[in-house]
């Protein structure tokens, strides 16, 4: 019997024309850097324009600053959903907005589920009837991957599934500690390089079910960097790192924790004792040890200003390598 994304199951398209529409929801958790409202826009937009199946934007706004709200209040697609805020922080705090998100997806009957970074958006019409085609058989899931040899986990950037798989596994966004612990997951996680990310719960529990699910990898032909502004299956954009003004990108962590006890120990001396001090207990070993970090800060803000100045042009040579359209 053949599968219709949109009409569901379809015996005899000539006999039977009707089609029963599938919705699709779209879990959206915004946190956003006050100088990237353009941002904002482009993931609106580009949602709007290249999706086929009728949806709706379920965001969570709970720590988005206020000059953002009135803009997603007025569009028609999203629904801002009441979710109680949390205290939980990183990849605990998301996969609680993201379970929420769900729930409301699924109780407003969405068909189809897919999970969105404000900094990542579709870049080909129909991207969702694509990802809908995957689903066959025992793939459940469609989704981003980092890098498919060390890091083979979905990423919540784009993942993409149906609402009666999530149903009937109830996979977590994270994976609990009793399960984490298990020889299942040691074994599951040989290839992963960030078992604290959300995401990974679904993985972990495809690889348990014995299910598939199809990684959406990389495909850049144009890009100057090898993490940030990815295009993923030639269909999905992401940008990486961009709801916080420190990035996430791999490596990062450990740079922040640095950089902000810099800034105690700058705060205990005067100016003119740090100016002294300042390379030798400071900087040296930040040179020493993350002598990349810089470099790839300004990596990040030569994206993103591509990505604002030249948005059409800009996707289009990440997508084929050609700067012109």
């Amino acid at each position: 019997m053949p599968i219709d994304p949109i009409g569901k199951y379809i015996r005899n398209p000539m006999k039977y024309p009707y089609r029963k529409k599938m919705k699709l929801g779209i879990l959206v958790i915004y946190l956003l850097n006050e100088n990237y409202e353009r941002l904002l826009d482009i993931h609106l937009d580009r949602i709007e324009k290249y999706t086929k199946m009728p949806f709706t934007i379920y965001a969570a706004t709970n720590r988005l600053l206020p000059q953002f709200l009135p803009k997603l209040k007025k569009n028609k697609n999203v629904k801002i959903c009441d979710i109680k805020t949390t205290g939980l922080r990183g990849s605990y705090e998301h996969s609680y907005y993201l379970e929420n998100l769900a729930d409301y997806a699924i109780k407003d009957g969405a068909d189809y589920i897919v999970t969105l970074h404000l900094d990542a958006f579709p870049v080909e019409y129909d991207w969702d009837l694509k990802l809908a085609q995957k689903l066959t058989g025992n793939t459940v899931l469609a989704a981003v991957i980092r890098d498919e040899r060390i890091d083979q986990k979905p990423m919540t950037a784009c993942m993409f599934f149906r609402s009666d798989f999530y149903l009937k596994y109830q996979p977590r966004f994270l994976v609990n500690g009793k399960d984490m612990a298990s020889t299942l997951f040691q074994k599951y996680s040989k290839c992963i390089t960030k078992p604290y990310e959300s995401g990974i719960g679904f993985g972990f529990k495809i690889y348990e079910k014995g299910l598939n699910w199809y990684p959406m990898l990389r495909t850049n032909k144009g890009g100057d960097h090898y993490y940030f502004s990815s295009i993923h299956d030639n269909i999905i954009f992401h940008l990486g790192s961009a709801s916080q003004k420190e990035k996430s990108f791999p490596g990062e962590r450990n740079i922040s924790l640095w950089k902000r006890l810099r800034r105690k120990v700058t705060n205990k001396f005067p100016s003119s004792r740090y100016a002294g001090i300042k390379d030798k207990i400071l900087e040296s070993p930040l040179r020493k040890f993350f002598p990349d970090v810089e470099s790839r800060q300004k990596a990040f803000e030569n994206e993103i200003n591509q990505l604002f100045c030249d948005t059409e042009n800009y996707l289009h040579y990440l997508k084929t390598g050609s700067k012109q359209l």
